[in-house]
């Protein structure tokens, strides 16, 4: 590849100097390690962001490693269960002795494992949502997913904005993400003075959505709010509201919008007509230019990455995200000469704006360790399945 990924991240010049000397101590070989759900429930959905921690390890370790060492990622797998994250976070920390982590891809498992990582001062970066998840809660820890309140407050201004929504109705999955995302949409339609009928809740990996959805069908919503957690969850709802002969509008939250495979193997309408919350990086107006961004560069050199055969199974965008969180590690670790947690976080704070990402303007605070947190940095997209030429995703917010 001529042109390396690696010209995507700039570091700060002379940022490591802020830091004690006595921290400044890179080892022989930089350990990563991994939390990710390999097997059973949510491993199809999971397969993007481990590909994207895999596949820049593998990049980085041809073009010379992190600071001139070579990088080993050592993977754990989660098995969806918060008791397997916590022990295998402990494993990879006091068996295996990885100096960063990253994982995991579920706000529930996160949760579960951040007091372990606090205790052991590990540096983390994870695909979360949770608004539990803060700088004081968790100081090791940050996310490099939009936070489910900021997208929650983005769906219900779009209902009320396009569909001009005077009552809202939400169902949404029972991992810790959607009820933060429930518990903002309702403060939210409650402050613009719209009528919040009620909810309904499903379980990851739902096998029936009938009940809930027919009790939503009687609460007769102008809008339905959705924040499923799975591809498979998205999928079977849109296909018992249309099995109901249910016409209302839906709003969709969270991630699933990019999970199009999983989705469409339970219902093949499942993104026809339904808007979803985007990192606004990754959406086009009418007239912007095709393969101009840096989301377009990044797919033209997955595909050399993993080639072309998985690159057809490979979600870019969560690829992405997992691949920019590896990056943003070489940036600090190369920047302060260490691999100290407490030193890792303090540079992020101060310099994450400062390292270019795929996915966007990347920043964080003492206070704010959502790297792409910004409200402003999420849009509303359509038709997820169907995305341009170059990756992009159509806008139907914000273009004029």
């Amino acid at each position: 590849m001529k042109n390396s990924l690696l010209k995507l991240v700039v570091l700060s010049v002379g940022a490591a100097a802020a830091f004690h000397p006595a921290a400044a101590q890179v080892p022989d070989r930089i350990r990563i390690g991994m939390l990710a759900t390999m097997s059973g429930a949510g491993a199809a959905n999971e397969y993007g962001t481990m590909r994207g921690v895999q596949l820049a390890v593998q990049e980085l370790n041809k073009a010379g490693g992190i600071a001139g060492r070579p990088i080993e990622l050592i993977a754990a797998d989660v098995q969806a269960d918060p008791t397997m994250s916590v022990n295998e976070a402990r494993r990879l920390i006091d068996r295996d002795h990885v100096h960063v982590i990253i994982g995991p891809f579920n706000s529930q498992f996160t949760m579960a494992v951040a007091p372990v990582l606090t205790q052991a001062r590990t540096a983390s970066i994870s695909i979360s949502g949770s608004t539990e998840l803060t700088a004081k809660f968790a100081p090791y820890h940050f996310s490099i997913l939009p936070p489910a309140d900021a997208q929650a407050r983005v769906m219900v201004d779009y209902a009320i904005s396009s569909y001009r929504a005077k009552s809202v109705a939400m169902i949404a999955d029972s991992g810790a993400q959607a009820k933060v995302a429930m518990q903002a949409a309702k403060a939210e339609a409650e402050a613009r003075g719209i009528k919040w009928l009620g909810s309904q809740e499903n379980r990851f990996h739902d096998t029936d959505v009938t009940p809930q959805m027919l009790d939503l069908k009687r609460m007769n919503p102008d809008v339905l709010l959705m924040w499923p957690n799975s591809g498979e969850d998205h999928g079977l709802i849109m296909r018992t509201r249309d099995e109901l002969g249910w016409k209302v509008p839906v709003v969709n939250g969270g991630a699933t919008a990019l999970n199009v495979l999983p989705a469409k193997r339970v219902y093949d309408k499942a993104f026809d007509g339904v808007p979803s919350t985007m990192l606004k990086s990754w959406t086009y107006c009418e007239g912007d230019p095709v393969g101009a961004g840096d989301m377009a560069k990044f797919k033209e050199r997955l595909r050399g990455l993993a080639g072309d055969d998985e690159y057809k199974r490979l979600p870019a965008n969560y690829t992405a995200w997992t691949y920019d969180a590896v990056y943003l590690f070489k940036a600090a670790i190369e920047a302060t000469r260490s691999v100290d947690g407490p030193t890792l976080v303090a540079w992020i704070e101060q310099n994450a704006d400062k390292v270019r990402a795929v996915s966007g303007q990347l920043r964080a605070t003492k206070d704010n360790h959502f790297l792409l947190g910004d409200p402003k940095a999420i849009t509303m997209v359509v038709d997820t399945d169907k995305p341009r030429v170059d990756g992009y995703y159509k806008r139907i917010a914000g273009c004029s």
